[in-house]
């Protein structure tokens, strides 16, 4: 489940450039082999809910890339709690790759 929420994520943020340049198209295209959450907490009806993406380390020897999540949530008005921290391991594609994961 979390998986294929982490892959709509790093799309998205690939599409409105919340990437590099350089590695965004790549990204667009990569296939997810990988998920791994380490820390997963609870959200309520009505709570908002912040997600930020990163790339903490360049492209591997291997052809793989790290994508990192940060997930809170909590009311508009009110303090956001830690909902999940993540990453994917994307095996990068060439840019002819159709637009889907495997994952």
């Amino acid at each position: 489940r979390f998986p294929r929420h982490m892959d709509r994520w790093r799309f998205w943020a690939a599409k409105s450039n919340g990437y590099p340049p350089e590695l965004k198209d790549r990204i667009l295209h990569a296939r997810a082999s990988q998920a791994f959450v380490s820390y997963l907490g609870f959200v309520g009806a009505g709570d908002n809910i912040h997600v930020r993406s990163w790339i903490p380390e360049e492209v591997s020897k291997d052809g793989t890339l790290l994508v990192a999540f940060e997930v809170q949530g909590g009311r508009e008005d009110g303090p956001k709690a830690l909902l999940l921290r993540g990453c994917m391991v994307l095996s990068l594609m060439s840019q002819d790759a159709p637009l889907v994961s495997k994952l």
